[in-house]
């Protein structure tokens, strides 16, 4: 499969997903203001059918499993997860600080985030880590050879086998696209013939799991 038909495929569901989420903001706001839903959110959504039509044919559903990734030890419940190469080194580095539980040098920080995502290069990951301590979330000492310390633990995600695990707070809003992304994936697979989007909808909270 060629980049140009990756990027494509990717900008498709990038767009799918933004419209879901779209819809179910509208449909929020609409039940707490207590108002009508419009007739065109309600045919996005399917819930224009008629009540006295019973005999009009279900909407393909399923009980989807969620994708088998075992939490690792300490996950809360609301905990996602992120493919470590999806995250930006804003993310990696308190992640890789956390799991060493001790100040690494910064060599050490950049072997082990670059280990997670080879595309990243050195001096984005110098340049994040400048932002992270400017926020108070790690300390650097001893210059560009000195010790990287993570100063806010309750920040930083879980790394597990590739895929880092925390609070939603815990990614920027690329790396929470991407897993929305992988759901989407995911309930696709279970559906040979392919899904309408009302469909993709019903069974996307499942994927989320």
């Amino acid at each position: 499969m060629s980049w140009d038909r990756i990027q494509s495929e990717t900008e498709a569901i990038q767009s799918l997903v933004s419209l879901y989420e779209q819809a179910r903001r509208c449909r929020e706001l609409y039940d707490r203001a207590q108002m009508a839903l419009p007739e065109p959110l309600k045919r996005f959504l399917g819930l224009d059918q008629p009540e006295h039509k019973s005999s009009a044919p279900t909407r393909l559903t399923a009980n989807i499993p969620a994708p088998q990734k075992k939490r690792p030890d300490g996950a809360d419940a609301d905990w996602l997860w992120v493919n470590a190469r999806e995250c930006s080194p804003t993310t990696l580095i308190p992640a890789v600080l956390r799991a060493a539980s001790e100040p690494l040098s910064a060599k050490a920080v950049i072997e082990a985030v670059t280990n997670l995502a080879p595309q990243l290069v050195t001096g984005s990951i110098y340049n994040a880590s400048t932002r992270l301590q400017r926020t108070g979330i790690i300390n650097r000492s001893g210059g560009r050879h000195g010790k990287w310390e993570l100063k806010k633990p309750e920040t930083a995600a879980v790394i597990d086998d590739g895929f880092l695990w925390g609070a939603k707070s815990m990614f920027l809003k690329d790396e929470l696209a991407a897993h929305r992304r992988e759901a989407i994936m995911h309930v696709l697979k279970h559906f040979e013939m392919g899904l309408e989007l009302v469909q993709i909808v019903e069974n996307f909270g499942t994927a989320l799991g």
